[in-house]
């Protein structure tokens, strides 16, 4: 799957708009969930549907400062782009749902602080439901 472009110029052009990771994020598709911990700083949790039906897990980390989050850290569109990519080429794709939320369940599993944190749980339980919905859907037809 090709990588989607982004037009940074569009940020230069509007003092009020910024880069932030919901444009780049969504970039990449339609964000069906998405989990946020709760604080200055921390990780997210991503569910993607691409254009060609594609389902993705993406997971970042980010900041307060320039010190400590890859996006505020970024100088010019060059530096942004190459994060673009790097988030882009950290997305598992998979056509199937159920198979990616067997792999989210696995990635979660390892880290150590799962059953510690209340978001990442909560990030599994909405892709179940998304998966569930989208089953119910389909067994409709």
């Amino acid at each position: 799957m090709k990588k989607p472009k982004i037009d940074w110029s569009t940020f230069e052009r509007d003092y009020y708009s910024s880069v932030s990771y919901e444009n780049i994020v969504s970039s990449f598709g339609d964000i069906l969930v998405e989990v946020n911990e709760d604080s200055y700083q921390g990780s997210s949790w991503v569910l993607l549907k691409a254009k060609n039906n594609q389902f993705g897990y993406l997971t970042y980390a980010w900041g307060s400062c320039s010190g400590c989050d890859a996006l505020e850290a970024c100088d010019d569109n060059k530096e942004r782009e190459e994060l673009h990519s790097e988030l882009w080429n950290s997305i598992t794709w998979n056509k199937s749902l159920d198979k990616l939320l067997v792999v989210i369940r696995s990635e979660i599993e390892k880290d150590e602080s799962w059953m510690q944190n209340p978001e990442q749980e909560n990030f599994v339980k909405q892709c179940e439901k998304h998966c569930d919905t989208l089953a119910a859907g389909e067994s409709d037809d």
